[in-house]
């Protein structure tokens, strides 16, 4: 009689047991929202909520409507419909789970759309622009949480994914990328600024957590001069931040992409710049570099050729604090169109003159400018 009940009490918790790693894997999945009125030209983006992104084998977005609404995926948890023209569609969203939730490999949700007509402008160019920079703004009042100027925080990834290596924080290497950041889980991310602030202790730009006084124009040579001396370029290698810190080679994107997070860190105004459909025989023949704001106007600095005339001695800064055009003239016909746009020119004015020109000019000769052989021959 007792050995039976041992045994009555040994099935149960069997059945519990199993029970449980069925069950326990994840809640139900759903998603963020099950319909929305879009207007035609907006995006919105739509998640799936209440389920581990470790424990979907696969998803699969569709769309009953191409016409009316398209749909793209992002990520195992995410995808991003855009209203096409006025009418309904639905988006159709298959989870294949690892394992078996409450007895099931396969969920299936639905998100209903209906688009409704844009109102009419004068303008087709002017049309795009606002939808895009209206859609910016929402997706990040919503989902992301500003920083600095240069990294954001993903509240939805935080609140809703339950794992470790989830990807929390992106650094912003320039505002047309501004939904592509480079993401980092937070160790990762913890890691890599630990690093960047060891960079700029290094330079002796940082003291503590504190920023040393000193004139933007030496606080950005002494970055660039780092940069040179510590990192080289290489064809075909990765170009994130993490890669290029790590291996200590990239290319110019890498280049580009680190000199901009390090000025920004040291209170330095830097932006990325970068061209499109520069192709020659078929060979991509893109480039990146960036601008510097000293004073009130920004200049031309170039971190791949400085660093190609590593070993020159003074011409070694003949690629720092440039007037317009005169490290990249041959490539501004390719500049990405933004850069070219009436709103970033009016805001970051690239002066005509040389940085010394332009302090003889304002009388700040004696206060801002520093002269190629005093930042030559600045101590390391």
């Amino acid at each position: 009689m007792k050995k039976s009940k041992v045994l009555m009490v040994a099935v149960m918790l069997f059945i519990a047991v199993m029970t449980m790693a069925t069950t326990s894997v994840s809640a139900a999945p759903k998603l963020n929202r099950k319909a929305k009125t879009i207007t035609a030209g907006k995006k919105y983006t739509i998640r799936i909520k209440g389920i581990k992104q470790k424990n979907i084998k696969k998803v699969k977005f569709t769309t009953t409507k191409k016409k009316v609404a398209t749909v793209k995926k992002k990520s195992r948890t995410k995808a991003v419909v855009t209203a096409k023209k006025a009418g309904k569609a639905t988006i159709n969203v298959k989870i294949t789970y690892k394992k078996k939730i409450k007895g099931k490999k396969v969920k299936k949700l639905k998100f209903r759309v209906t688009v409704k007509k844009a109102k009419n402008n004068t303008s087709s160019d002017k049309t795009t622009d606002k939808t895009e920079n209206s859609d910016n703004t929402s997706w990040y009042d919503e989902d992301i949480e500003w920083i600095n100027s240069y990294t954001v925080f993903d509240k939805w990834q935080y609140k809703y994914i339950e794992d470790e290596d989830k990807l929390l924080y992106g650094f912003i290497y320039a505002p047309i990328a501004i939904k592509q950041p480079e993401w980092y889980s937070e160790a990762d991310y913890q890691n890599l600024m630990k690093e960047l602030h060891s960079i700029l202790k290094e330079v002796h730009i940082m003291e503590g957590n504190n920023i040393n006084t000193m004139t933007d124009q030496e606080k950005a040579y002494r970055i660039g001069r780092w940069m040179t001396d510590n990192i080289d370029y290489r064809v075909g290698v990765s170009v994130t931040m993490k890669d290029t810190l790590l291996n200590r080679k990239t290319q110019c994107h890498g280049f580009s992409v680190l000199y901009k997070i390090l000025c920004n860190m040291a209170d330095v105004e830097c932006e990325y710049i970068y061209t499109v459909d520069n192709y020659i025989n078929g060979q991509d023949m893109n480039h990146a570099w960036n601008i510097v704001k000293l004073g009130n106007y920004w200049y031309e600095t170039d971190m791949v050729g400085a660093r190609n005339l590593r070993g020159e001695g003074i011409n070694s800064l003949l690629d720092y604090f440039r007037p317009y055009g005169e490290c990249e003239r041959e490539l501004y016909e390719y500049i990405h169109p933004y850069y070219n746009s009436k709103e970033f020119m009016d805001s970051h004015p690239i002066d005509t003159l040389e940085y010394k020109a332009r302090c003889q000019l304002e009388g700040t000769i004696d206060t801002l400018y520093m002269s190629w052989e005093e930042l030559y021959n600045l101590p390391r």
